[in-house]
Protein backbone atom coordinates (compact mmCIF):
# COMPACT_ATOMS: atom_id res chain seq x y z
CA UNK A 1 0.00 0.00 0.00
CA UNK A 2 1.25 3.14 -1.37
CA UNK A 3 -0.16 5.94 1.22
CA UNK A 4 1.50 9.17 -0.20
CA UNK A 5 3.69 9.24 -3.50
CA UNK A 6 6.14 11.47 -4.23
CA UNK A 7 6.16 13.94 -0.71
CA UNK A 8 7.02 17.34 -0.28
CA UNK A 9 9.01 18.33 2.35
CA UNK A 10 9.39 22.26 2.12
CA UNK A 11 9.04 22.40 5.89
CA UNK A 12 12.35 20.42 6.02
CA UNK A 13 14.21 23.35 4.50
CA UNK A 14 16.52 20.94 2.46
CA UNK A 15 18.22 22.00 -1.17
CA UNK A 16 16.22 19.96 -3.17
CA UNK A 17 19.57 20.39 -5.64
CA UNK A 18 21.39 18.66 -3.66
CA UNK A 19 21.39 15.13 -3.20
CA UNK A 20 20.10 13.89 0.64
CA UNK A 21 20.85 10.63 2.22
CA UNK A 22 18.73 8.59 3.92
CA UNK A 23 19.79 9.05 7.34
CA UNK A 24 19.90 13.44 6.58
CA UNK A 25 16.44 13.00 5.66
CA UNK A 26 15.33 10.50 8.18
CA UNK A 27 17.11 13.08 11.20
CA UNK A 28 15.92 16.37 9.38
CA UNK A 29 12.23 14.21 9.87
CA UNK A 30 12.75 13.61 13.39
CA UNK A 31 13.81 17.01 13.90
CA UNK A 32 10.48 17.90 12.38
CA UNK A 33 8.76 15.46 13.53
CA UNK A 34 5.11 17.59 14.34
CA UNK A 35 5.27 18.65 10.51
CA UNK A 36 6.07 15.45 9.26
CA UNK A 37 3.08 13.53 10.99
CA UNK A 38 0.76 16.23 9.63
CA UNK A 39 1.91 15.16 5.84
CA UNK A 40 1.57 11.96 6.32
CA UNK A 41 -2.59 12.67 7.21
CA UNK A 42 -4.60 11.88 10.11
CA UNK A 43 -4.78 9.00 12.73
CA UNK A 44 -0.30 8.77 12.57
CA UNK A 45 1.19 8.05 15.65
CA UNK A 46 4.79 7.63 16.03
CA UNK A 47 6.18 4.26 17.54
CA UNK A 48 9.66 4.06 16.73
CA UNK A 49 13.08 5.16 14.85
CA UNK A 50 15.56 2.80 13.70
CA UNK A 51 13.07 -0.16 15.49
CA UNK A 52 15.64 -3.38 15.56
CA UNK A 53 13.98 -6.82 15.11
CA UNK A 54 15.57 -10.07 15.08
CA UNK A 55 15.01 -12.37 11.78
CA UNK A 56 16.59 -15.79 11.33
CA UNK A 57 18.95 -14.43 14.08
CA UNK A 58 20.18 -11.31 12.54
CA UNK A 59 19.84 -7.89 13.53
CA UNK A 60 17.50 -5.43 11.08
CA UNK A 61 16.69 -1.50 11.88
CA UNK A 62 13.30 -0.62 10.68
CA UNK A 63 13.83 3.62 10.02
CA UNK A 64 10.46 4.82 10.97
CA UNK A 65 7.46 2.77 12.44
CA UNK A 66 4.02 4.60 12.79
CA UNK A 67 0.99 2.98 13.88
CA UNK A 68 -2.19 4.77 12.16
CA UNK A 69 -5.25 4.44 15.04
CA UNK A 70 -8.28 5.17 11.86
CA UNK A 71 -6.81 1.95 9.85
CA UNK A 72 -5.99 -0.13 13.07
CA UNK A 73 -2.49 -1.22 10.97
CA UNK A 74 1.58 -0.45 11.78
CA UNK A 75 3.12 1.82 9.25
CA UNK A 76 6.28 1.21 8.43
CA UNK A 77 7.88 3.71 6.79
CA UNK A 78 11.55 2.65 5.11
CA UNK A 79 13.44 5.50 2.97
CA UNK A 80 15.09 5.56 -0.09
CA UNK A 81 16.81 8.46 -1.72
CA UNK A 82 17.08 6.53 -4.90
CA UNK A 83 14.33 4.59 -7.55
CA UNK A 84 12.52 1.40 -5.55
CA UNK A 85 14.46 -1.91 -6.21
CA UNK A 86 13.46 -5.37 -5.71
CA UNK A 87 15.74 -5.99 -2.89
CA UNK A 88 13.76 -3.33 -1.42
CA UNK A 89 10.51 -4.66 -1.60
CA UNK A 90 12.05 -8.15 -0.39
CA UNK A 91 13.16 -6.22 2.68
CA UNK A 92 9.40 -4.30 3.68
CA UNK A 93 7.70 -8.24 3.13
CA UNK A 94 10.54 -9.37 5.43
CA UNK A 95 9.31 -6.44 8.18
CA UNK A 96 5.49 -6.85 7.45
CA UNK A 97 6.01 -10.60 7.88
CA UNK A 98 7.68 -9.44 11.55
CA UNK A 99 4.70 -7.42 12.03
CA UNK A 100 2.14 -9.66 11.27
CA UNK A 101 4.13 -12.25 13.59
CA UNK A 102 4.94 -10.28 16.45
CA UNK A 103 3.63 -6.87 17.01
CA UNK A 104 -0.26 -7.30 15.49
CA UNK A 105 -2.48 -7.42 18.40
CA UNK A 106 -6.13 -8.60 18.49
CA UNK A 107 -8.20 -6.27 16.02
CA UNK A 108 -4.77 -4.68 14.23
CA UNK A 109 -4.70 -4.73 9.99
CA UNK A 110 -1.61 -6.22 8.83
CA UNK A 111 0.49 -3.70 8.06
CA UNK A 112 1.49 -0.97 5.50
CA UNK A 113 3.25 -3.17 3.06
CA UNK A 114 5.23 -0.41 1.23
CA UNK A 115 5.89 3.41 1.56
CA UNK A 116 8.95 4.66 -0.24
CA UNK A 117 9.87 8.17 -0.62
CA UNK A 118 11.93 8.15 -3.41
CA UNK A 119 11.52 11.77 -4.61
CA UNK A 120 12.31 15.03 -2.40
CA UNK A 121 10.78 18.31 -2.88
CA UNK A 122 12.25 20.78 -0.57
Amino acid sequence: MTIKDPFTFEFLGLDAKEAVSESDLEQALMDHLQEFMLELGEGFCFEARQKRIIIDDNYYFIDLVFYNRILHCHVIVELKNDEFKHEDLGQLNAYVAYYKKNEMEAGDNSPAEQITIRKIYA
